[in-house]
């Protein structure tokens, strides 16, 4: 029998962990979904029944270089630099793909390290697609 879940209390300004809602989409206890505390506290639907690909999926443009923008802080470049140096220690040559590619910024970093990698992107949103070709003009990578 499923357990009877709390809708979240979005009047409060700071809701404990314990109040989060759970998953709806789990079929055992986990820890709060962060999409489905941030779609509770933005007003949505407190039953959420996906992960909010949809609201990925049509993400705005102006979002989209929103995000990109933010993923310029010297910390997050560092970030990208060392998961790329990792991963590129890993495998020499072949092929690598990157799901949820966002604008874009591991793979650049990736190809920095090592062009004869063939880079592969892959997002939910067309205008982190679009915006990821942009930022990767004149490497060789797939985006879709």
């Amino acid at each position: 029998m499923a357990k009877q879940r709390r809708p979240l209390d979005t009047q409060r300004s700071v809701t404990p962990a314990k109040d989060f809602q759970r998953r709806p989409h789990a079929d055992r206890e986990q820890e709060p979904c962060i999409l489905c505390v941030l779609l509770g506290a933005l007003g949505k639907d407190n039953n959420v029944t996906s992960r909010g690909q949809d609201s990925f999926a049509n993400l705005p443009g102006f979002a989209a270089r929103l995000y990109s923008s933010l993923t310029k802080t010297r910390a997050i470049k560092r970030q990208h630099q060392e998961i790329a140096r990792d991963l590129v220690s890993r495998i020499e040559r072949g092929r690598m793909l990157d799901i949820g590619t966002g604008p874009g910024k591991l793979l650049f970093e990736i190809h920095q390290i090592n062009p004869g990698i063939e880079l592969f992107g892959l997002d939910i949103s067309e205008s982190m697609v679009q915006l990821a070709k942009k930022n990767l003009v004149g490497i060789s990578v797939n985006v879709r």
